[in-house]
């Protein structure tokens, strides 16, 4: 689970520079993130139970 959490969060900050850098601002930044968390949530509905 450690590379689980960690690949992310070396990556997300490389992202978000890439997102602002070419839009000029941070506003597609929150937009995206915003899709990326309203996708996760979409994929948990599907998990009937946990075991």
């Amino acid at each position: 689970m450690n590379i689980a959490v960690a690949v992310p969060q070396n990556i997300g900050p490389l992202v978000g520079a890439l997102v602002v850098a070419s839009t000029g601002g941070f506003v597609w930044l929150f937009v995206l993130s915003g899709a990326a968390a309203i996708a996760g949530a979409l994929c948990v509905l599907r998990v009937r139970s946990v075991r």
